[in-house]
């Protein structure tokens, strides 16, 4: 009798289990089947293209199931990506990913031992890069008393400092496509905007030039040209320019 209640309970015990498998089994084919990530969007991302920030984000087999690779995301920390603050992954269907993108707000870079440090609008050191600068201006010319990383670039002439804060934000405010920012020994300031070199001179401020240089970059033939705006002081000041052989 005994024998028989365990035989009763052993066939209960198997059908009990490969239901589960059963049920565990079409599930999961069910999941492989039908979650594959098939659409992956990019919003706001500047310094990297689509195609590198999902290169980066797909980083196993996993990743290529839009459940999975969301849920990573939000409940497993993620190693640093340089130049994004972080990243946001929402999931729009059970195939399709729109990443957000958050970059760290960078307004210029150093060049130091090698590498390029990147600092934001309040000259703190934000990201230390072997990237070639795009999009932010290199300054050159100015000695740096020490680089830390997450602190304020340290230069010897206080005034300097105030100045180059200035420039960088001007530039961003005018939305001026300036490769370099040079401070020549006697301080003066010269910018690089591709083929046209700008002669700024030595001021304070220098907001009244660069609200006006977007203007005047776009009357500007094509080819290599200098422009001297030393003396500028208001719209209308005379303007010198010159081609470049």
């Amino acid at each position: 009798m005994k024998q028989g209640k365990n035989t009763k309970l052993n066939r209960v015990r198997l059908t009990v289990f490969v239901l589960l498998v059963v049920i565990i089994g079409g599930t999961l084919l069910w999941f492989l089947t039908s979650c594959k990530l098939e659409n992956f969007q990019v919003k706001g991302s500047v310094h990297y293209t689509d195609e590198e920030i999902k290169e980066k984000v797909i980083a196993s087999p996993l990743d290529k199931y839009a459940v999975l690779l969301y849920l990573r995301y939000h409940f497993v920390k993620q190693d640093a990506i340089p130049f994004v603050e972080y990243l946001d992954p929402v999931l729009d269907d059970r195939n399709s990913i729109t990443v957000y993108v958050y970059e760290k707000r960078i307004t210029g870079c150093i060049s130091f031992m090698g590498d390029y440090m990147y600092f934001d609008k309040d000259g703190v050191i934000v990201e230390c890069s072997k990237d070639v600068p795009v999009n932010v201006p290199l300054v050159t010319g100015l000695d740096f008393q020490q680089i830390i990383m997450y602190e304020e670039l340290q230069i010897q002439d206080q005034k300097l400092y105030d100045v180059l804060l200035g420039l960088v934000k001007l530039i961003e405010m005018y939305d001026l496509s300036v490769e370099q920012i040079h401070f020549q020994k006697d301080d003066e300031v010269v910018l690089y905007c591709g083929e046209k070199i700008v002669y700024l001179g030595k001021r304070d401020m220098y907001d009244v030039p660069l609200s006006e240089l977007p203007s005047i970059l776009t009357t500007l033939p094509d080819g290599k040209m200098s422009l001297d705006m030393r003396n500028y002081e208001s719209e209308g000041d005379r303007i010198i320019a010159k081609p470049i052989e």
